[in-house]
């Protein structure tokens, strides 16, 4: 090495480039927006269940006590499984059952149901729901087990 040549200098292992500095940065911020999209549909799903609940309904989650007794059943989906670990299903609004059972539950009560996509089973018996109401229920994928108002026979 001549006197004209200065040595390279090194580069400290806590030193960044521009360009790795915002790789992460755009890698936090995905991650935050992901987050307070996922935190404000659960507060859509858990205003769903208040309105549920004043009516008279009953709310089943994933982590219930009753849940393995439970008709309707199936596991929470995996990427879900980070959030339910924060702050478990009834914050995030994750109902896979509701029981209307007896409430005075008309059809345009079941607009309530449209946000709960993880539910998996309603029951309607002795409630007030006609045909007409059931097309709130169609975006609701995960829906297997539903139980209609059972109407009496008059057949002798």
């Amino acid at each position: 090495m001549t006197d004209t040549e200065t040595p390279k200098p090194k580069r400290r292992w806590y030193q960044y480039s521009l360009r790795t500095l915002f790789v992460v940065m755009t890698m936090v911020a995905c991650f935050c927006s992901w987050y307070a999209y996922e935190m404000n549909e659960a507060a859509k799903r858990r205003a769903a269940i208040e309105e549920i609940k004043t009516i008279g309904g009953m709310v089943f989650y994933y982590d219930a006590d009753i849940y393995p007794v439970m008709p309707a059943g199936g596991e929470p989906p995996d990427w879900y499984s980070l959030l339910r670990q924060l702050h478990g299903d009834e914050h995030l609004g994750n109902a896979i059952s509701v029981f209307l059972d007896g409430t005075q539950i008309t059809d345009a009560d079941l607009i309530h149901l449209k946000g709960l996509t993880e539910l998996e089973g309603l029951y309607l018996h002795g409630t007030q729901i006609t045909d007409a109401g059931l097309v709130h229920l169609r975006d609701l994928p995960r829906l297997e087990v539903l139980k209609p108002n059972q109407v009496a026979s008059t057949a002798p």
